[in-house]
């Protein structure tokens, strides 16, 4: 049975759920050369890594389902510190959501504020000056934090 990223597979009465990646699959992704901020490249970590964790049953297949998405990123010119760090800190973020949950003690939430901007050379600045403003000049009334959400439309995808 496939459903999106999962092959669930039935041997009498246990079923096993792991990643399932489609034959044609040539293993690209956003390439780390690419001129698009750093925090796309960590998302596209972070989604691979999300995905494994969800559809695997155990932490042998998602080990093993890491192992696969190391070499991707490798072949896509990430580095092998960037992939262990962002793998460090998804695994440590899993692993203290599961014993918040357990413990049932306050989850925090934010109030997302979204900022559409075009992309240019200089796009840290422009970054750097929201989240300055954001800290300075807005508070919320219910003392739930603001996050700023920053995306990016390119001038050759705008349309």
């Amino acid at each position: 049975i496939h459903f999106l990223d999962t092959l669930i597979t039935c041997d009498g009465l246990r079923c096993h759920s792991q990643v399932y990646v489609k034959p044609t699959n040539n293993g690209s992704c956003l390439n780390a050369d690419s001129d698009c901020p750093d925090r796309y490249k960590k998302n596209v970590i972070n989604n691979y890594l999300f995905r494994a964790y969800k559809f695997s049953e155990n932490w042998s297949s998602f080990h093993s389902e890491v192992q696969h998405i190391k070499q991707t990123l490798i072949n896509n010119n990430y580095t092998n510190r960037f992939v262990e760090h962002s793998i460090k800190i998804f695994v440590n973020n899993i692993l203290k959501s599961t014993t918040i949950n357990k413990n049932e003690t306050q989850i925090s939430t934010s109030i997302p504020l979204l900022y559409c901007g075009q992309m240019h050379t200089r796009y840290k600045v422009d970054e750097k000056v929201l989240k300055g403003i954001l800290a300075t000049k807005v508070t919320s009334t219910t003392n739930v934090p603001v996050n700023i959400n920053i995306y990016y439309r390119n001038k050759k995808t705008q349309n």
